[in-house]
């Protein structure tokens, strides 16, 4: 009877061993990829924003056309709203800000006089870094949120010389907050 024997060197353990190893971390990676995939979308919609959405505000001169404030707020997109220039914009009527919009105005000083932001019926909207100064008449406030308005984010932001109120939330707004 002829016996044939196997003889492992050293090398072929350990070549073996981290074959095996390999193996075992793309299994482990394939299986947390997976449960990954299965919590985000069971989560809440997760939205990012990309340069499709980031519009640069050009004119503080105009209150209104192309380029201003009241373009990017009255827009129904998504939109992170950032000014390329400090300024003041004088508001000879209240802007309506829609959902889902971000005006930022870190980075500049931008003051903004007159009416006010004016959020109704609508969410998902962060104002942080502006100056708001000066609204004579009545129910003039420097931001207003009405009438069901949710999920509001005001982050330092200064109110100064308004007749009326700084900021008016009334009429079942929820979930706001008013921060630094």
């Amino acid at each position: 009877m002829i016996v044939q024997s196997f003889n492992c060197t050293t090398y072929d353990w350990v070549f073996s061993f981290l074959l095996f190893l390999c193996c075992c971390v793309v299994w482990v990676f394939s299986i947390c990829l997976s449960i990954l995939c299965i919590i985000l979308e069971s989560s809440c919609k997760i939205q990012f924003i990309t340069a499709t959405f980031l519009k640069k505000i050009r004119s503080f001169c105009a209150d209104d056309g192309p380029g201003t404030l009241r373009e990017g707020c009255n827009s129904k997109d998504p939109l992170w709203i950032v000014f390329k220039v400090s300024g003041t914009i004088p508001l000879i009527q209240g802007i309506l800000v829609s959902s889902n919009k971000t005006i930022d105005g870190r980075g500049q000083h931008v003051k903004i006089t007159g009416k006010s932001l004016q959020l109704f019926k609508c969410e998902n909207v962060i104002i942080c870094n502006l100056e708001f100064e000066g609204g004579t008449g009545p129910d003039v406030d420097g931001i207003q949120l009405k009438r069901g308005t949710s999920h509001v984010w005001i982050d330092r932001c200064t109110f100064s010389n308004y007749a009326d109120g700084l900021i008016d939330i009334t009429l079942q707004s929820s979930y706001v907050t008013v921060s630094r």
